[in-house]
């Protein structure tokens, strides 16, 4: 059966975004009206859900209904990174391993599914979503989204003008006055990297070091 990404997305409080893909073998799987009731809400017996992290940490959930009760449960983990151009994928961490929020994932799924359980067919979308782009594949998920000039021009500068103390802390506090939000330090290095990469920043420091050409 064909894996198929259902057509909306949604992202938690914490800035983690979520995709959601069932096994489809006819156009009846994409009807929510067909779905199974399970602990009070309209959903597949069986989907999984992929969490696309700021820094490029993907997370895939399995998740199905608990054959011994009215309830959903998380049945498997798989943990990746998304693909730099460039760049080969950094591995995985324990501290990366710790990002693995079952409770919190299988909560906003659920939520996500009790929206979506009011159209007739996900495949005919509101007319207001009418014209956006089409839903991305797991293939396109794990692409890391771009970085525009104007923020890698941000990280710059910020860079630049903290050569002699601490530019990478700088880096991150111009980050999360503009995103509004906690940016990690990993998603910061990274950031540092592209801009340094695209010639914007030319020069290295150390805290107590000299800054060399």
């Amino acid at each position: 059966m064909p894996r198929i990404p259902l057509p909306l997305h949604t992202t938690t409080g914490g800035g983690v975004e979520l995709a959601f893909f069932i096994d489809a073998a006819e156009y009846r799987d994409l009807d929510p009206q067909a779905w199974p009731t399970t602990a009070g809400i309209r959903a597949p017996a069986e989907f999984d859900a992929m969490a696309w992290h700021e820094d490029g940490l993907i997370i895939e959930y399995v998740i199905r209904k608990d054959l011994g009760r009215d309830a959903f449960q998380v049945y498997g983990v798989h943990i990746d990174r998304a693909v730099e151009d460039g760049h080969a994928p950094l591995p995985i961490s324990g501290e990366d391993a710790k990002r693995v929020g079952v409770d919190e994932v299988l909560r906003e799924a659920l939520a996500y599914f009790e929206r979506v359980s009011r159209f007739d067919r996900l495949a005919v979308v509101p007319s207001s979503a009418a014209h956006a782009p089409a839903p991305l594949s797991r293939a396109a998920l794990r692409k890391r989204k771009s970085t525009t000039h104007d923020e890698l021009q941000l990280i710059a500068d910020a860079y630049n003008a903290n050569l002699e103390g601490a530019p990478a802390l700088a880096v991150k506090a111009s980050l999360e006055e503009v995103r509004g939000r906690e940016v990690s330090r990993s998603t910061v290095d990274r950031l540092i990297r592209e801009a340094r990469d695209a010639g914007l920043i030319t020069a290295t420091a150390t805290r107590g070091r000299k800054p060399k050409p």
